[in-house]
C-alpha cells in the first residue's frame, strides 16, 4: 500500500518507508522509526517531518 496520508499508515502499516528527495531515508516499524527519529510516543507525522529534515539532500546531476 502506498500513502501521503499519514494517519492512514499509522493505523495500517506494520512496515513503514519513508521517502525523501527519491531516496528510501528510513524504513521499519512505527516503534523503529520513533527510536530511529529520537521521539518517544509522538505521531508518525511528527517523527516523519524530524527524518525528513535530518535526510541528506540528494546530489545534483
Amino acid at each position: 500500500m502506498t500513502t501521503h496520508i499519514l494517519d492512514v499508515a499509522e493505523r495500517m502499516a506494520e512496515r513503514i518507508g519513508v521517502i525523501a528527495e527519491g531516496r528510501l531515508i528510513a524504513e521499519g516499524n512505527l516503534a523503529e522509526l520513533r527510536r530511529q527519529a529520537g521521539m518517544g510516543d509522538r505521531s508518525l507525522e511528527d517523527v516523519f517531518l524530524e527524518l525528513v529534515a535530518g535526510a541528506e539532500p540528494a546530489p545534483v546531476l
